[in-house]
């Protein structure tokens, strides 16, 4: 897709969702604009900004990430998005939980679901754990991050804020770091079957399927993010076969189990 269908589609999801929030919540929805439009001139964030929804957008990769998946619905699709209104009490799994947003729009879309997150930033722990008292989610919240293997790893914060944090392996972090507990997934999620996974580990996460290779056999959907091309050949190839592939949004795709099609 070139730069100039790419920038179409995304400012036509834009104006639409919009749209769409605007008859639902108009007060809110003007609200959220001008902070948007705030922070993209003038790289501004005017503090917490409370959402009707149950959500507290704190920092400026919130507000982003927030439009993103609330206004544009840039991770919907269909095929997961049916199984997920289908399912009784469905297992869905977010690693790297961030500020929880992928998990706050799961239960936005199906409340029964059980949610377990994965987020070893400690400064986030009370943020996510309020979250689920505020909303209700049925959220199991682990401390730790997945890899390959259980043990150690140092998570580096480049902003200097809790807005991107990944494991370092460069050997020379940068930002805030702190010494964090990894697990595998399979070790964690050992018999379960997943309907759906969110994996966003900042560059992680072929680690991390190294790590869970008997837990992706039972997980019917997954989103992966993706920023190079090289990067989502590495996972494509990482995940094997038994997988199709479909990109969602700017550089997010969802993996299915061919049984699940």
């Amino acid at each position: 897709m070139n730069k100039y269908r790419h920038a179409a589609l995304h400012g036509l999801a834009s104006l639409t969702g919009w749209l769409r929030l605007f008859f639902a919540r108009p007060g809110f929805a003007l609200q959220l604009l001008g902070r948007r439009w705030t922070y993209f001139t003038s790289r501004r964030f005017d503090g917490e900004m409370p959402t009707p929804d149950g959500f507290i957008i704190k920092t400026p990769d919130a507000l982003i990430s927030y439009w993103s998946m609330f206004v544009e619905r840039e991770l919907y699709h269909a095929q997961w998005l049916a199984a997920l209104r289908e399912a009784t009490n469905p297992l869905v799994v977010d690693v790297g939980a961030n500020v929880g947003l992928f998990s706050h729009m799961i239960f936005q879309l199906k409340p029964q679901a059980d949610i377990v997150a994965f987020e070893p930033l400690p400064a986030l722990h009370q943020d996510l754990l309020a979250l689920g008292r505020r909303t209700g989610m049925k959220l199991d919240l682990r401390a730790k991050a997945a890899g390959r293997a259980p043990g150690e790893a140092l998570l580096e914060s480049p902003h200097g804020y809790d807005g991107v944090s990944r494991i370092c392996v460069s050997g020379e972090p940068t930002g805030q770091t702190c010494r964090v507990e990894v697990s595998t997934l399979d070790k964690e999620l050992a018999g379960r079957d997943i309907l759906l996974m969110k994996m966003d580990v900042e560059g992680y996460e072929c680690e991390v399927i190294a790590g869970a290779t008997a837990v992706l056999a039972r997980t019917k959907f997954l989103i992966i993010e993706a920023q190079t091309p090289e990067h989502r050949e590495a996972i494509t190839a990482a995940l094997g076969a038994g997988w199709t592939r479909q990109k969602l949004g700017s550089s997010d795709y969802l993996f299915s189990r061919l049984s699940a099609a």
